[in-house]
């Protein structure tokens, strides 16, 4: 398969900051994944229901609410489709109930776009 026939990875950015999630996905585009965007928990259950992702990128805090709660509901499912969930947030005291809830990668904001896009190819094969 060459490059350009090659399926790109999907990642699903979930951030309910506009300008963090188009900063996130305009980065991750450009570095060649396709990648659709949730600005809420139900936005993200929907596409989650309705596509499948290589890479789940997910922010903590979303309004009022908490993707934790997602993340104790459907982990194990989202987990189990072969998708890598990615937590991102700025308060590392949410480090450990992801640990719990079996997720691996969690970064703590502010993020840097180059270490975000290496990681994520990492987690894909591409590097």
């Amino acid at each position: 398969m060459t490059e350009s026939t090659k399926p790109r990875v999907r990642v699903l950015v979930m951030e309910d900051e506009d300008d963090q999630r188009r900063l996130y996905a305009r980065a991750l585009s450009q570095a060649g994944f396709e990648v659709a965007q949730a600005a809420t928990l139900e936005e993200a259950q929907a596409l989650l229901d309705e596509e499948h992702f290589h890479i789940f990128l997910c922010d903590i805090r979303m309004g009022n609410e908490r993707a934790t709660d997602l993340l104790r509901q459907r982990g194990t499912e989202i987990m189990s489709k072969g998708t890598e969930i990615v937590v991102l947030s700025a308060q590392e005291q949410y480090r450990a109930t992801c640990e719990q809830l079996g997720v691996d990668f969690f970064l703590t904001k502010p993020v840097s776009l180059t270490e975000l896009v290496t990681l994520l190819k990492r987690l894909s094969g591409q590097e």
